[in-house]
């Protein structure tokens, strides 16, 4: 069973919790999933895996990939949590006319013989929230994180659900017809981290970011600023005479992530797309 957002389809990247207990610490876990358009995965607030961007694009009306992750290493003995963070990535096209969904199994084997499952095939137990951080997400676009609405620990068992509503029960999704097959080719990860080459200090304030050389990625920021404020990251190939971004062969696409600080020191890197670029225009107000 596929499940979604309790809301209408929106452009927020909803989240996903439930609560299972484990006796003892199983001597083999593995969980296997996939999501529509994408998902991270987390148990007892830890990520699950390095993978970016999965599954892997393809035709969801033909096939969907899953993954099988060992997590044996993440488990409690006790209460656990699993956490679901979804993006809508290319599942209903780029006006996000479906919600996105995930499908999930933990399978748990004991040293006694017995077998424990945790899974979406029912919606008892899970909860789900769309008033997460991520208030916008888009291959083409970019993303909208607002800090001020982040929910510490939300995946882990210390967590306690707020009485204000936010968090509802999921709904049962309608998935595509493909197949669910193995994920059978290389996943997408982060291989390097780049330091820029050049920053230029523009007179409006901005400062343009040359990273050397074109790359497939996202800009990682360190931030300390007062509450509220905005810091915006605009993404360019090449640069025009005057050395600012050049984004007319990006046509409609925005290729823009915005971030608003809590006030208190962060880091912050998209998660749910990516960008093609050699520059990155930086402008805080």
């Amino acid at each position: 069973m596929w499940l979604k957002q309790h809301e209408a389809a929106g452009t927020s990247a909803p989240m996903f919790r439930r609560e299972f207990i484990a006796e003892n610490i199983p001597k083999r876990a593995r969980l296997f999933i996939s999501g529509l358009g994408y998902y991270e995965a987390y148990l007892n607030g830890k990520r699950v895996g390095d993978h970016i961007l999965d599954p892997a694009w393809t035709d969801f009306d033909k096939r969907i990939s899953y993954v099988a992750y060992d997590v044996k290493e993440m488990l409690l003995e006790g209460k656990n949590v699993i956490g679901i963070l979804l993006g809508h990535g290319w599942y209903g096209g780029l006006k996000k006319v479906l919600d996105p969904c995930f499908t999930m199994r933990l399978i748990m084997e004991f040293e006694n013989g017995s077998i424990s499952e945790v899974s979406s095939g029912s919606t008892r137990g899970w909860l789900c929230t769309s008033s997460g951080p991520i208030r916008e997400e888009s291959i083409y676009d970019g993303e909208l994180y607002d800090a001020r609405d982040e929910m510490a620990g939300w995946s882990t068992r210390e967590y306690h659900i707020p009485h204000n509503g936010s968090w509802l029960t999921p709904l049962v999704a309608e998935p595509p017809e493909g197949l669910l097959e193995p994920q059978d080719l290389e996943p997408i990860r982060a291989v390097k981290i780049l330091d820029p080459a050049l920053v230029t200090h523009m007179e409006d304030g901005t400062d343009v970011v040359d990273f050397g050389c074109n790359i497939a990625g996202v800009v990682r920021i360190n931030i300390r600023e007062p509450e509220g404020t905005k810091i915006v990251i605009t993404h360019a190939e090449i640069l025009d005479r005057r050395g600012r971004p050049n984004r007319k062969n990006l046509r409609k696409a925005k290729a823009c992530d915005t971030y608003i600080s809590p006030g208190n020191p962060a880091v912050y890197q998209p998660r749910f797309t990516y960008h093609g670029f050699r520059s990155a225009d930086l402008l805080i107000s």
